[in-house]
């Protein structure tokens, strides 16, 4: 794990770990359908366990007819009957699993903000000596972040953060851009959600998910963390090149 500053083009990530939930079901089925496969559980079981548990989000792990281990993201559900209860996915990472194996860690993909910001906040003692010289004694730094969705926030992204507003879960990780997963931070939520609904019922506005590294560090590393990137986007080694230079070589 890295604690660099912002780098990358990709969008914020969130992993926090959960516990499993995989003992509600009696039986797991994959369908033909590579991205959904269906449960046996009893009537709105999927309902009561999104509100007690929270389904979305969640990484389903299982393994394929080869023994290869494969994952994906929950993102939605549908208690469609007492024998028919559909969780769908974005996709598995190493191809449709044969067996379903275990339901339990949050991976949240955010759609990319208006605006990102890292504000690394300094933790120092102060003191007026009887000369008035002033001393400070540097412990570190916390990295707060801002997260801006307040032009425009769909229900979707409500949906997605509502791990991180609960009790029950903390001290996640943090992945600033998730094509960039050197850089990690451990962090927690610091603001009250702010709400506004647009007129017809057609998404939010104000939201801004504000957080602070829950971990103090001894400096703030402003040496960008390793990742390639498409030629002509600014200094090398940070995206240009000398063959097709947008700015001066460092």
């Amino acid at each position: 794990m890295s604690t660099n500053v912002l780098y990358g083009i990709g969008q914020p990530r969130f992993y926090i770990k959960a516990p499993s939930i995989l003992f509600a079901y009696s039986a797991v089925a994959i369908t033909s359908n590579s991205c959904e496969f269906t449960v046996v559980a009893n009537p709105n079981m999927l309902a009561n366990l999104d509100a007690s548990r929270i389904l979305v989000s969640r990484i389903v792990s299982g393994v394929t007819a080869g023994n290869v281990i494969t994952t994906g993201n929950i993102i939605s559900f549908a208690d469609n009957s007492d024998t028919e209860k559909w969780v769908y996915i974005d996709s598995w990472t190493h191809g449709t699993p044969a067996t379903i194996t275990d339901i339990k860690d949050f991976q949240i993909d955010l759609p990319m903000c208006q605006i990102l910001l890292n504000e690394p906040e300094p933790d120092f003692i102060v003191r007026k000596l009887y000369g008035g010289a002033i001393d400070i004694y540097k412990r570190g730094f916390y990295h707060n972040w801002i997260l801006d969705y307040s032009g425009y926030a769909t229900a979707q992204i409500l949906n997605m953060i509502r791990p991180l507003y609960t009790i029950v879960y903390k001290d996640f990780i943090f992945y600033p851009r998730n094509d960039n997963t050197n850089i990690s931070f451990i962090a927690d939520i610091t603001n009250k959600l702010s709400l506004s609904q647009l007129s017809f019922n057609q998404g939010h506005k104000g939201l801004s998910i504000n957080l602070i590294g829950t971990r103090r560090l001894p400096e703030v590393n402003l040496t960008p963390a390793a990742l390639t990137l498409p030629d002509g986007f600014g200094y090398e080694p940070f995206g240009a090149s000398d063959s097709n230079p947008f700015g001066d070589t460092i």
